[in-house]
């Protein structure tokens, strides 16, 4: 039952990505949460407070305007003080000249007592880089 309630979060929080709605998935976030978003591109970070997540989010969002989420699988195990869950998903990125970009990723999140304390995406960062560069520079 737990472990069903934690897919139907993760699904939630993809689903507030899809229509912009990143605060809904920040109150999911423990305050000293721990982000990592690799690359060397100009949206890579590697956080530890909700302010720095909450600000990422908003460049992340306003830079990659229209991007969806499509989750692939959910992988959720042990208890509620120490949950691991793995996450699957294809995005899609709206390029300006009307093309679509598309990636696929692999999320690891550390849950305790219903609180998001580690959150880690890997993707492509190639394919990453190459979006960021047709959409251009973010103006955050």
């Amino acid at each position: 039952m737990y472990h069903s309630i934690v897919k139907r979060n993760i699904r939630a929080a993809f689903d507030h990505l899809n229509k912009g709605d990143y605060e809904k998935v920040l109150a999911m976030f423990s305050p000293d949460i721990r982000f990592r978003f690799p690359g060397q591109h100009s949206l890579a970070a590697n956080l530890s407070s909700l302010p720095d997540v909450r600000n990422w989010f908003e460049k992340f969002l306003s830079t990659l305007k229209g991007i969806q989420f499509e989750i692939l699988d959910i992988l959720v195990e042990g208890a509620p003080w120490n949950t691991i869950a793995m996450t699957r998903f294809r995005d899609t990125i709206p390029l300006p000249d009307g093309r679509e970009m598309y990636n696929e990723g692999v999320q690891f999140l550390r849950i305790k007592w219903g609180k998001i304390v580690e959150d880690q995406l890997y993707i492509d960062t190639q394919i990453m880089e190459s979006a960021l560069s047709e959409i251009g520079k973010p103006s955050v």
